[in-house]
């Protein structure tokens, strides 16, 4: 894992409800919740950049063993939305989040649609306590009730089905519910056992406000803003929160009840989590497991494009760009970009399909890099990554063109260079670096 040294972000945000001469005083009877959401498939942060360098499972785990420590009995709750789908070792990343979560110990994960992409017993057989309201059948459980340590709560989430992508396919596929009476019916039994009730929606605040029954509900916790988490408000009587979206940070609420055990007092502690939140050392064979199935399914994907390796490629490798575009060439040579695998190799991620993308040239691609001992003249980030195939470029001795990267923000640079992997990219300061060309002004 990464090493390097970022102090740790913490947002404190207190908010009294009561105090004032006359109010009567605040009763001892408090509850701690940590709440996440929107994990989007990151079990561990990128680490090109120490901006992006936040969060991971193992960090969280970190953080939620330290929170426990101090208080035994909080609640532990996630809103799903768990994977991502972009490479072909996302299916193994999504497992080894599942069996992560797992040793995290929730008491509630919430089903967002996103999170059924390989299906129902992907996430039946989890072993987490899946929560799915209005959930058409019975694979999810209706509701999460929870006692620990005096208190109870009672956690619900709303699959909105307006936002499921199967509503308009033919057969009948996933199905939400769209009457929301069982769902005050649930809550409203809840209010009444004494429990603290949480309903999570998966949509904005305004749209949870406007569509959902809310009398009897304590908390709602509203679809994930990108990475960073709000304020808690409340609005109406009901404590509104917004979790951070890619694991990077952590909340910690704590609550205190009036006499008639409604919410009387709140405070919210985020946390994030840099690269100086040591790794979960309980969790290193869980780790060590995941790297493993990397590594495997990095070996079986080689052995198959080996055939296809033997074929005559469109990439010539940088060797063949040097002799004709000597400076240019330097100017790359002493640039990080052609030294970019070596970066992988010494975080041990160099068979990690996400990031061999960004550091090679055109992998997963006909004719791209397989193998270091296979396509050696494919390693870091070269010309052709930029310029496309140079075969024929070479082979017509300059007549054919190559293809002209885009200048600006142009698609090229941001395929690597995105808000997640990249989260400070501009241009116009990166692009001096790598200054090469008939123009100095765009790239060539």
């Amino acid at each position: 894992m990464h090493t390097r040294a970022l102090l740790s972000v913490v947002i404190f945000v207190p908010l009294l409800l009561t105090g004032c001469v006359g109010q009567p005083a605040l009763s001892d009877r408090t509850l701690t919740l940590v709440y996440l959401g929107n994990l989007d498939g990151e079990l561990e942060p990128c680490g090109c950049t120490e901006e992006g360098d936040l969060g991971g499972i193992l960090r969280q785990t970190t953080q939620i063993d330290r929170l426990r420590q101090d208080d035994p009995d909080l609640f532990l709750i996630h809103t799903g939305g768990l994977f991502n789908v972009a490479t072909g070792t996302d299916r193994i990343t999504s497992e080894f989040i599942l069996s992560g979560m797992r040793e995290q110990g929730y008491d509630a994960v919430g089903v967002q649609w996103k999170d059924l992409v390989y299906g129902l017993e992907f996430l039946t057989g989890s072993g987490l306590p899946m929560v799915a309201s209005n959930w058409s059948g019975a694979a999810f459980a209706e509701e999460r009730l929870i006692e620990r340590g005096g208190n109870r709560i009672a956690y619900l989430q709303w699959l909105d089905p307006e936002q499921s992508p199967y509503r308009k396919m033919k057969g009948d596929h996933f199905r939400a519910s769209k009457n929301t009476r069982e769902l005050q019916r649930a809550l409203a039994r809840a209010r009444d056992s004494g429990a603290l009730t949480i309903l999570a929606s998966g949509m904005s605040k305004e749209a949870t406000l406007a569509n959902l029954p809310l009398d009897d509900v304590d908390i709602v916790v509203v679809e994930s803003a990108y990475e960073h988490y709000a304020n808690a408000e409340m609005v109406d009587g009901v404590l509104f929160l917004q979790p951070g979206s890619r694991g990077q940070r952590i909340a910690r609420l704590s609550v205190r009840f009036d006499k008639n055990g409604r919410i009387e007092h709140f405070e919210q502690r985020v946390t994030a989590l840099p690269s100086n939140v040591p790794d979960a050392q309980r969790l290193s064979p869980w780790y060590q497991a995941f790297t493993d199935a990397l590594r495997a399914d990095y070996r079986k994907r080689v052995a198959h494009r080996k055939a296809q390796a033997s074929q005559p490629s469109d990439y010539v490798g940088e060797r063949a760009c040097a002799d004709c575009h000597k400076e240019a060439f330097e100017i790359w040579k002493q640039s990080r970009h052609s030294r970019a695998f070596s970066t992988l190799e010494r975080e041990n991620k160099a068979f990690d399909a996400n990031c061999l993308a960004c550091h090679t040239v055109a992998f997963n691609q006909a004719g791209g890099f397989v193998d270091p001992d296979i396509t050696p003249d494919r390693l870091n980030v070269q010309c052709e990554v930029c310029h496309g195939p140079g075969r024929a470029h070479v082979e017509s001795e300059g007549k054919s063109l190559l293809e002209k990267p885009t200048g600006g923000s142009g698609p090229v640079c941001l395929q690597c260079h995105n808000r997640s992997h990249s989260p400070s990219f501009d241009f116009a300061l990166y692009w001096p670096k790598i200054l090469h060309g008939l123009d100095s002004k765009t790239p060539q």
